[in-house]
């Protein structure tokens, strides 16, 4: 049952950052610092490139994070994503 629902995420691997990744993960430089996990709480989905009022705290919340661990290693993200 959980090979069932992981098997069509497996080709998120290999691959560089595309589309939105691009913003909010690769250009993002709120996730490159704990301080950044303040800005997660209160900022919006695309960092400052967008000023749209998207908020997603779960989501951005654990990009300090992920960033301090794997830096901008495209099939980390995936990953953690997969064990979240």
């Amino acid at each position: 049952m959980i090979a069932a629902a992981l098997l069509p995420y497996l080709n998120a691997f290999g691959h560089d950052f595309v589309r939105d990744d691009e913003v909010i993960i690769r250009d993002n430089l709120q996730i490159r610092s704990l301080e950044g996990l303040a800005e997660g709480v209160t900022g919006n989905w695309w960092g400052h490139a967008v000023a749209d009022g998207l908020w997603r705290p779960l989501v951005l919340v654990p990009g300090p994070g992920h960033y301090a661990v794997s830096g901008l290693e495209p099939a980390s993200y995936p990953a953690v994503d997969l064990a979240l």
